[in-house]
């Protein structure tokens, strides 16, 4: 990595330091667990060699992240992995105020959401919590868009079911 890209990766990780910390925690639940998620995501990603595309650096430093979480899970043998699914309504009402103590003091949206797989969690958080296209989330997660839209619909009727 030249050392214009490896700038400019730096300020990303600075200027998204609350988007980052949203989504380690959708994973853990865990302020600490989040916090060591984040800080391994920095040095994989400060240590990777290869080359990368600057306007790809969003999508690339996401997957990281969500890679790095799920290793965690994995590693730490805790697989209480939080079951997604949401009301639409609750999911856009609590990513308007996007600070820490809005989205971990959601209770209601936290508990229907941890009944969600997964996959179903991961593409409800990145599509409402973190504003991303589609596109985007299907780029992150490695699946074909038309299987993240059929996940998310699915999962917006049974969050819907969870949260009535």
């Amino acid at each position: 990595m030249n050392s214009d890209v490896r700038k400019n990766l730096e300020e990303y990780i600075l200027s998204a330091r609350e988007k980052h910390y949203r989504i380690a925690w959708s994973h853990v639940r865990n302020r600490e667990d989040a916090l060591d998620i984040i800080q391994e995501s920095i040095y994989r990603a400060l240590s990777y060699r290869g080359d990368l595309n600057p306007q790809h650096m969003e999508t690339w430093f996401c997957t990281v992240l969500i890679n790095t979480a799920r290793d965690h899970l994995r590693k730490n043998s805790r697989i209480t992995l939080m079951e997604e699914q949401a009301l639409t309504r609750e999911i856009e009402k609590t990513a308007e105020t996007p600070s820490q103590s809005s989205f971990e003091d959601s209770e209601i949206l936290s508990s229907a959401l941890e009944k969600l797989s997964e996959q179903e969690r991961e593409i409800i958080i990145l599509r409402y919590f973190e504003n991303m296209e589609l596109s985007e989330v299907a780029e992150i997660t490695s699946r074909k868009l038309s299987t993240v839209k059929s996940t998310l619909y699915r999962s917006l009727r049974k969050l819907k079911a969870i949260i009535e």
